[in-house]
């Protein structure tokens, strides 16, 4: 573990590897793997900071290991930019990669980083909340002799999004709720340009957008046309959901613009904003509530829906402080900010956005947080809000 006692300008050099095979159980067939191991060096710039440099990789097939002629270009990509980082009692806790570093080596030095995360001065076992490329998971430390032994529990695991067209994220399991264990098991022997904070959870690479305002419309005409209950307008519905994400605020107005109601007054591009999550959907699904073209039971829906978008903004927030707006819809937004400020990892009470919601609460609430009974129903709900109701 690195605290501000190691001595700037040291230099560490760690080996690692990582292996992945799949196999059917009773199966003659071998199994495929595919994995990395390597060198990477650690370099001390300053007190709990330090960079994550010159990768030296060789490509692990199976249970064979061979040098790749893809070993030699992968190493110069992720030895291209070097990757700075925060390590307090060793937990890294803050990442600061360079706008230029890909997605996709950016994650292979958040796994890297993963391993070397440690719990210093672990004698006895001790299980702790620690967060890397896995998500949020329950810890264990466990001394044996020299050897420090970290397992983690995956099935408890948070922050853990599943890759799938509805952009859900995975939850942590209920202990006694039957399935495949799944553990994992560590043992361990004892500068210029703009900088973007970041942390050690997996990121998505996400593919270009193809859609567009026509894409769109074709996609709600097609939902207007197919049966309800069928398969096809399952797909479809998720066909527009997807393409929804890829188009601008204005792209999006203008959408918006030349949709229709279906049969039975349906109109499916307001029922697909709430999958949607990005801040345009966000912020045009707010100008349709101001101006009064949603109803109120689809408004009331999607504001409880607010509660899982995958990546909440402070633009989200300021887009959603709108004049007018009622004590129940603090409650949608309140849940975007906590998941918010849960992602920031941090204070994030200077945000724009989360300062004005603060205010605007306090307001409501009066002086103190406090009110004289009788107090009505919009006070009562804001102070819950808050936390600070009885």
């Amino acid at each position: 573990s690195a605290d501000p006692h190691l001595p700037v300008g040291t230099r560490y050099i760690y080996h690692f590897s990582t292996n992945t095979s799949t196999s059917l159980q009773g199966a003659q067939v071998e199994g495929s793997g595919l994995g990395l191991q390597g060198l990477v060096t650690l370099d001390v710039l300053g007190p709990c900071q330090m960079a994550l440099q010159h990768f030296q990789l060789t490509s692990i097939l199976g249970s064979k290991v061979e040098v790749l002629k893809e070993s030699e270009s992968l190493s110069a990509v992720l030895g291209r930019e070097p990757l700075r980082f925060v390590l307090q009692a060793g937990r890294v806790v803050r990442l600061c990669p360079r706008p230029a570093e890909p997605r996709w080596a950016l994650n292979v030095k958040r796994a890297v980083l993963s391993l070397l995360q440690g719990h210093p001065g672990a004698r006895d076992p001790q299980t702790v909340e620690e967060v890397d490329i896995l998500g949020r998971c329950p810890t264990t430390y466990q001394q044996f002799g020299t050897r420090l032994h970290k397992t983690k529990e995956l099935t408890r695991c948070s922050l853990r999004r599943a890759r799938t067209s509805l952009r859900s994220q995975a939850l942590p399991a209920a202990e006694e709720q039957p399935g495949l264990a799944s553990r994992l098991t560590c043992i361990q022997n004892s500068d210029g340009g703009d900088l973007t904070l970041s942390s050690l959870l997996y990121e998505w690479e996400e593919t270009p957008s193809q859609a567009t305002v026509a894409t769109g419309a074709a996609s709600v005409r097609k939902l207007c046309l197919a049966q309800a209950t069928s398969f096809e307008a399952t797909e479809l519905f998720l066909t527009l959901v997807t393409e929804l994400r890829g188009l601008s605020a204005d792209e999006l107005m203008e959408l918006w613009g030349l949709s229709f109601k279906c049969r039975d007054n349906w109109q499916p591009l307001v029922d697909a904003l709430p999958s949607c999550g990005t801040e345009a959907c966000v912020g045009l699904m707010a100008e349709l509530i101001v101006s009064g073209e949603v109803e109120a039971d689809e408004t009331e829906a999607w504001l409880w829906s607010l509660a899982f978008v995958p990546e909440p903004t402070d633009a989200m927030v300021r887009a959603l402080l709108t004049p007018g707006a009622s004590s129940s819809a603090f409650l949608g937004i309140s849940a975007l900010v906590h998941n918010l400020c849960v992602s920031l990892d941090g204070p994030c009470e200077q945000l724009p956005g989360i300062g004005s919601l603060v205010r605007i609460l306090g307001d409501a609430v009066g002086a103190n947080c406090t009110f004289q009974e009788p107090s009505d129903a919009d006070q009562v709900r804001t102070a819950h809000i808050l936390g600070v109701a009885p």
